[in-house]
């Protein structure tokens, strides 16, 4: 065990147990859609839209896809907000606002009634918002565990994923006999003791590196042993962080950067969005052809659990291919790669494959995403990540959007025929690929990798590569100096 979890203190480990449990319960639950998509199907929610009140219909199907596209993508795009109410109220504060929007979505979804149209989509709002906001407020949690902090992180990000699993608990305790209203209810209660504790566990201010977690008075709080006060670095300017983040946003190597993103996350996102819609697809192709149909609702389950299982072992691999390859190419080529696969496997309605689907899709989800944030952090200023993550943030929410369109058109225009989509999307990821093998055997790495990287520095010291931002990015110290320079000609 490293030094700095054995030096944490008991205070850290109580509030980590506590901060995993919560994002297990909180965090990335809109993504648990298809089991809750389940649950409410078995209600006849929207099933007012369908002619004759028929149970399925092209209406109905694109209503549920709009609730997930529209809580998927501002649980997304909002990271700009949430991250500046974090920024602004501390960790406490922020993950109980967080709470207090998940229990009003919980409120909507227990209490609202079956024909409305408006409470589904307002209740992923607030699930998604809320996610948002307690993900967010969790990670400066890290600091507390000093060289060992990437471990913490990790674990966040691990439980952000197998959180939506949160809704197959909802779905079990609907199947074991208990009402949409009382699992509901349930769910708020459980938030609500959240919200006790995390009022009483977490400090008010974010924990910042040197940082120790102490109890006092029966209440955590935070020391800062040696640390001076406003020792620390100032931080950029409104204008300076609007001015570098726009020169870094219109870079060639950013957009391309953003444009391997999305695509990924487009790949995702119509997976997710489509799924209900392609089992159904596939059931009708397997009784067409005289073979037992697929039981949706079970393998939507399935689906569901795996996505999260499979996309949580994934970590430890994503951890040693960064360590062994560097953060700039492996990552992304295994990314693609894991695209192309899962693709070339979802056209098929063999039953045998889809738990094989189910799991290569999750371990591309885990890596696009840890890519991504990867990249990131490596490769810009710290001072910039979060201007430039929350750009980013707002473009990805809209490309979340996107695939509901796109399943209307399939559903209205080609007769819910999943195959040419399909495709197409397999010769775009396949393209993708192309272009990434490309990129590794062209690009020419400035830094060195990772592992040789200096990730811990004494306090009041600069780590010697995140001192050395690009010319066109030069650190906040330079442009202190200048602008004092020009107040005194």
């Amino acid at each position: 065990m490293s030094r700095g979890l054995t030096s944490a203190g008991p205070a850290a480990f109580v509030l980590l147990a506590f901060t995993l449990y919560q994002s297990f319960l909180s965090t990335g639950i809109v993504y648990g859609w298809p089991s809750l998509l389940s649950l409410l199907r078995n209600e006849n929610v929207y099933r007012h839209r369908c002619e004759n009140y028929a149970e399925t219909c092209p209406e109905r199907t694109l209503a549920f896809n709009l609730v997930f596209s529209i809580g998927a993508m501002v649980n997304v795009s909002g990271g700009v907000a949430c991250g500046f109410l974090v920024d602004t109220v501390g960790p406490r504060k922020g993950i109980l606002t967080g709470l207090l929007l998940i229990i009003a979505g919980s409120l909507c979804l227990g209490l609202a009634d079956i024909e409305s149209d408006w409470a589904w989509p307002v209740a992923y709002i607030f699930y998604g918002l809320g996610g948002c906001c307690v993900h967010l407020s969790s990670f400066s949690l890290g600091n507390a565990f000093g060289k060992s902090k990437g471990v913490v992180v990790s674990c966040l990000v691990a439980m952000f994923s197998i959180s939506a699993l949160a809704f197959q608990g909802f779905n079990l305790a609907y199947r074991a006999g208990l009402t949409l209203q009382a699992v509901s209810l349930i769910h708020v209660g459980l938030e609500a003791v959240n919200m006790c504790f995390s009022g009483w566990l977490w400090p008010d201010a974010a924990v910042k590196p040197g940082s120790q977690l102490t109890f006092s008075r029966c209440r955590i709080k935070t020391t800062t042993g040696l640390e001076r006060a406003g020792s620390g670095p100032k931080g950029l300017t409104v204008r300076e962080r609007c001015v570098l983040a726009l020169s870094i946003a219109w870079s060639w190597k950013f957009v391309g950067f953003l444009t391997f993103h999305f695509t990924q996350l487009g790949l995702n996102r119509c997976l997710m969005g489509w799924m209900a819609a392609e089992l159904r697809w596939k059931h009708e192709l397997l009784l067409s052809d005289g073979r037992r149909g697929l039981d949706v609702d079970h393998e939507l389950s399935v689906f569901n659990f795996l996505q999260a299982a499979a996309g949580f072992v994934s970590i430890p691999a994503f951890g040693w291919l960064v360590a062994r390859f560097g953060h700039r190419r492996a990552p992304f080529c295994a990314t693609a790669g894991l695209a192309v696969l899962f693709l070339m496997i979802r056209p098929f309605s063999e039953p045998w494959l889809l738990p094989v689907l189910y799991v290569v899709s999750a371990c591309h989800r885990q890596l696009f995403f840890s890519t991504f944030f990867t990249f990131m952090i490596s490769e810009y200023p710290a001072e910039l990540f979060a201007t430039l993550a929350g750009m980013a943030n707002i473009l990805a929410g809209l490309v979340s959007f996107l695939q509901n369109p796109l399943l209307d058109v399939v559903l209205r225009n080609m007769d819910g025929n999943f195959l040419l989509p399909l495709l197409v999307q397999l010769g775009l990821a396949s393209l993708v690929l192309a272009c990434s093998l490309v990129a590794w055997i062209y690009d020419k790495p400035t830094q060195p990798p990772p592992a040789e990287l200096d990730t811990e520095t004494e306090t009041g010291q600069a780590s010697p590569q995140s001192a050395k931002l690009s010319p066109q990015h030069p650190p906040v110290e330079t442009m202190e100096s200048t602008a004092a320079t020009k107040l005194q000609l």
